[in-house]
């Protein structure tokens, strides 16, 4: 297998100043964006928004970089959201108010909730383990869409010199995933039923995004499926091959992200989720039509964090490789994410409701 694109040269050592974005108000066309005002009755200011620090959440990333939130009157604090079901369970307890994070957790977590599964209380210890998936629960309000799925952003990778080269040698692999029974699981075991390789014939080892690169240097899962920007970051630190892309067969295009709140908190707060929403509908349009300004927000918000210790020249490199996404707009396009709990039935990952569940309930307040 080659590369899926050549390794940036040799980066800079020293670190530089970020520089300012431009064109922010317009999109390539010249058009100018509709222009972002102070909205009143705000119930609340100050809001924390979990991301998964991924080009899926590039639309917070820009709205956050762009001071869209502020133009608003909102004080918006983004922080990254490694494990869904942490991040899930601080949702149903307020400690975060919106969660940028994959679909399928989020149904498992309404699943869940609708089946009489609470939350259990997030732990105050930074370093306990997350919950176990069983146990994400949430009555969400799934109010804006956040990525669709492009060739290029998911794929699974092998270390250079791997003996795996071609699919058939997958079975009874160990496949790193970075959370389990996620949108991870389930794009690679739609690609191998696909493929006609049984997705049991596998095993799912769960290991963070950032630490993959480490799982395969020290044995520890032969292949990785990887997101951008960890694609970029550990083509440029290691060379990871990709063994196959997995934007393919029936997840084709598949919705990955998108943003909720509860609906007990939407509720209680419209004039702030009005204007939460009209600044990241702006972040999202500038996402999709501004690369320039994509990266840099990106730059800041995913791959500084996700690169500890890396000097911003190094970062702004592998932000020129990455594979953005497609960015949708309001309304949410129900047809759309309800292939995602289609496909979820198919591999059993509904509880009591998996005949029964409608998502339907989780549009609106």
């Amino acid at each position: 297998m080659t590369l899926r694109r050549p390794l940036v040269l040799a980066l800079l050592a020293a670190a530089v100043t970020l520089p300012l974005a431009v064109g922010c108000s317009s999109s390539p066309d010249g058009t100018t964006l509709a222009a972002l005002g102070p909205v009143s009755g705000l119930e609340t200011t100050h809001l924390t928004i979990a991301a998964v620090p991924t080009t899926d959440s590039t639309g917070v990333y820009v709205a956050q970089y762009e001071h869209l939130f502020e133009k608003v009157g909102l004080h918006v604090t983004i922080v990254p959201a490694i494990s869904a079901e942490t991040a899930v369970n601080q949702l149903a307890y307020n400690q975060i108010q919106v969660l940028a994070g994959n679909y399928v957790s989020f149904i498992e977590a309404q699943d869940h909730y609708d089946g009489g599964i609470r939350a259990p209380k997030p732990s105050s210890d930074p370093n306990a383990p997350p919950p176990p998936a069983a146990q994400i629960a949430a009555n969400l309000d799934l109010f804006s869409e956040a990525s669709v799925e492009q060739p290029g952003f998911v794929g699974l990778y092998t270390l250079p010199g791997s003996p795996i080269k071609n699919l058939s040698q997958l079975k009874g692999k160990r496949i790193g995933i970075n959370a389990p029974d996620n949108v991870a699981y389930l794009l690679t075991a739609s690609f191998l039923k696909d493929n006609n390789i049984p997705p049991n014939s596998v095993h799912y080892v769960s290991i963070p995004f950032p630490s993959m690169l480490d799982a395969l240097t020290r044995n520890k899962v032969d292949v990785a499926f990887l997101a951008e920007p960890f694609i970029s970051i550990f083509e440029q630190a290691a060379g990871v091959v990709q063994l196959t892309n997995l934007d393919t067969g029936q997840a084709a295009a598949l919705p990955i992200e998108g943003y909720a709140a509860t609906k007990s908190f939407a509720k209680a707060n419209p004039n702030t989720m009005m204007a939460f929403e009209r600044a990241l509908q702006q972040g999202q349009e500038i996402a999709a039509t501004n690369r320039q300004v994509a990266e840099a927000a990106t730059v800041q918000y995913a791959l500084l964090p996700s690169m500890k210790g890396a000097p911003v020249k190094a970062a702004q490199e592998i932000a020129t490789m990455l594979q953005f996404e497609t960015y949708p707009l309001s309304p949410v396009d129900a047809t759309r994410v309800r292939r995602v709990a289609e496909i979820m039935q198919t591999f059993g990952l509904f509880g009591q409701n998996n005949q029964t569940f409608s998502i339907n309930s989780m549009f609106g307040t």
